[in-house]
C-alpha cells in the first residue's frame, strides 16, 4: 500500500537544504546553480522557493505575498528567467506545487492547500476562455 501524500503536511516531511545560489561576475546565476536547482529533490519546496526569491534581482519582484504563495516577476531580466524556468524543470517543484504563468514573465507557485485549488480553477477559466474564442460567462467584456 503506498503513502498518500496528501495526507501530510508538506513541512513535516523530511527534505534537502536549498542549494546554495552563486552568481557570475556579471551578476547571473552559474550554471553549477541552475543544475543544482534542477536536481534538487524533496516534498517541501518552500526552502527551494525562498532560496530563488532571495537571489532574484529585483527583491520587489518576487515575494511570499500570503503563507504558501510565492510570486516572481522576471522583469525582462535573463537572470531571473533562467532561476525560474530552471523551478520549472524541477519535477519536485512541478509537483508538489501548483502553478501558472502569465504573460509578461508573472510565475505564481502556491504550496499551501487553499491557493493551490484557486490556481487550478483560474488555469481551468483561462483554458476554458481561450478555447471559447475570447468568450467565458464568468469573463464580463471588458469596456476599455
Amino acid at each position: 500500500m503506498g503513502t498518500n501524500l496528501h495526507n501530510f503536511e508538506m513541512e513535516t516531511l523530511p527534505t534537502p537544504p536549498a542549494p546554495e545560489i552563486t552568481f557570475d561576475d556579471d551578476g547571473y546565476p552559474t550554471e553549477a546553480t541552475l543544475q543544482a536547482i534542477r536536481d534538487w529533490e524533496g516534498v517541501n519546496t518552500r526552502d527551494l522557493l525562498e532560496a530563488v526569491m532571495g537571489a532574484w534581482y529585483w527583491d520587489d519582484m518576487a515575494k511570499e505575498t500570503a503563507p504558501g504563495l510565492f510570486v516572481f516577476a522576471t522583469g525582462g531580466w535573463s537572470g531571473n528567467e533562467s532561476l525560474v524556468d530552471t523551478l520549472m524543470r524541477n519535477p519536485f517543484v512541478m509537483g508538489f506545487t501548483s502553478n501558472i504563468l502569465t504573460p509578461g514573465g508573472l510565475h505564481i507557485f502556491a504550496i499551501a492547500r487553499e491557493f493551490k485549488g484557486n490556481i487550478r480553477a483560474l488555469y481551468d477559466l483561462i483554458r476554458d476562455w481561450a478555447w471559447a474564442g475570447g468568450q467565458h460567462a464568468a469573463l464580463k467584456e471588458s469596456s476599455d
